[in-house]
Parts: structure tokens; sequence; C-alpha cells
């Protein structure tokens, strides 16, 4: 099985702490077979809610760092 980078999770260039995206391709092995615990955040760039919560998605992921994975899902391009 091939993935191209745009599948690959990517980091969040804005952010200090690691906080992956991730896609309906790579959820599986991020997400549901990480042997980390893991924080998503399912957002939407309309989503006023979820832009107010960004900080705090950041400071989980550098709170957090090491012991929990943070990522997120723009729900809006995966379904």
């Amino acid at each position: 099985m091939t993935h191209s980078a745009h599948d690959r999770p990517r980091r969040s260039p804005a952010s200090k702490a690691e906080i992956l995206d991730v896609t309906d391709a790579t959820c599986e092995a991020e997400v549901l077979k990480s042997a980390t615990p893991t924080i998503i955040d399912f957002w939407a760039e309309w989503c006023a809610p979820c832009r107010q919560i960004a900080p705090i998605v950041k400071d989980l992921a550098a709170q957090y760092g090491g012991r929990a994975k943070v990522v997120k899902m723009n729900i809006q391009r995966n379904t």
C-alpha cells in the first residue's frame, strides 16, 4: 500500500508543540492504532468555537507532549 505526501500526517507549522493533521487515510494508524493515548480535535474553518478552543488544544499538546498525542482533523475535507 502506497501513500502520497498528501496522506501523511503534517505538523502544524504555527504550533510550538507537535499537533498532527490527520485525514481519513491516516486516522486509523495515527489515532485508532496508536500505542499512545490520543486527543483528537475535529474542526472546520467556518466553526467559531473551533477557533476559540485552538489555543487550548495547543496548550494540551505542550502540556502532554510525550504522554499523549494531539491530532486534528478537518471535518470539511474528511468524512
